[in-house]
């Protein structure tokens, strides 16, 4: 498809390496980490295929009345990555004409990868259980967290808070946790998630910083106050592990992803559907929503990314038969 990058660089057994606007880590081994890896690789380029596409909408239609969207492309107008939140290579670097790439080393299979707010700091979880955190000008490590999973599981999804002092942590104890990031200390350890087996598949901090959401083995989505622990909320029960959970942009709803084939939508405040589960022909690994919060995209063992209007669950856009 024109218009969607292909990167095929991620070749480099447990290393993240990333250079101008390419982040890529080793695809696992071929199992559901190698499959929510690919997703998201899809989910990227589907998110700037739909900038571009909404950026062309714009531009014809700048004067066009302030009647509310229909649900198509269209809708998404203004649906863009701040170009603050994003990291600009030429910041990294202070002689353009070295090599614009860092190169940060894990044990074993890199799982997640997290930008804090500023684009100042990486921090990147793996299979070897640790978080690492580094200075993403100087290369520098900040910090490396004891070890936080299971037998079989390592750390399997982070998120910095937004002001970009902390970090959550879903691992494959069952256990979300919160850390400092500056000095590693464990402020905040969540109940565990399910019974032994059961692993934190994705965490997500709201965007007030004040809630986490996580989805795990045990089939539930849950929402926990980040200071203290406190679980708030627990969703209705998926059909299958919860593979993935986002905060809309302005906090109102949650997405969470399911082996289950759905996408689901639901009020954050109580855990209520907003729309009719969205059906998929195989595991939903990710979901994100737009920047202005008005669409949800989806990647899934379908081998497609699926963006539809969150009002209205109409599908706007479909990419099929991505290869890399």
């Amino acid at each position: 498809m024109s218009g969607v990058e292909h990167n095929p660089t991620y070749k480099v057994s447990g290393d993240l390496v990333f250079g101008g606007s390419q982040f890529a880590h080793q695809p696992p081994s071929p199992t559901s980490s190698r499959a929510r890896h690919i997703g998201a690789v899809f989910l990227r380029r589907a998110l700037n295929y739909l900038s571009a596409s909404s950026n062309a909408v714009g531009s014809e239609s700048s004067d066009a009345d302030s009647s509310p969207p229909s649900p198509s492309l269209s809708a998404l107008k203004g649906a863009q990555f701040h170009p603050g939140l994003i990291p600009q290579p030429d910041r990294y670097h202070d002689d353009l004409n070295k090599p614009r790439v860092r190169k940060f080393t894990h044990r074993k299979v890199v799982e997640t990868v997290c930008f804090s707010r500023d684009g100042r700091m990486l921090a990147t979880g793996s299979k070897d259980k640790h978080v690492l955190i580094f200075d993403v000008v100087t290369g520098h490590e900040i910090l490396k967290t004891k070890e936080f999973g299971s037998v079989v599981s390592g750390v399997n999804s982070i998120c910095f808070s937004p002001n970009g002092k902390e970090i959550a942590i879903g691992s494959g104890d069952g256990f979300a946790r919160v850390v400092d990031v500056f000095t590693g200390l464990e402020t905040m350890k969540t109940t565990k998630h399910g019974n032994l087996f059961s692993s934190v598949n994705s965490i997500c901090y709201s965007p007030d910083g004040k809630s986490l959401a996580t989805g795990s083995h045990d089939k539930f989505a849950r929402i926990f106050l980040a200071k203290n622990g406190r679980e708030v909320l627990k969703t209705r029960e998926h059909g299958g592990f919860v593979t993935s959970v986002c905060f809309s942009p302005d906090g109102t709803f949650i997405a969470t992803g399911s082996c289950d084939t759905f996408l689901r939508v639901l009020y954050a405040r109580d855990g209520q559907d907003l729309l009719e589960p969205i059906k998929h022909s195989g595991t939903v690994h990710c979901c994100c929503f737009s920047p202005d919060g008005r669409a949800i995209a989806s990647g899934s063992s379908e081998n497609t990314v699926r963006i539809f209007h969150v009002a209205s669950s109409h599908e706007l856009l479909k990419i099929t038969e991505l290869q890399g």
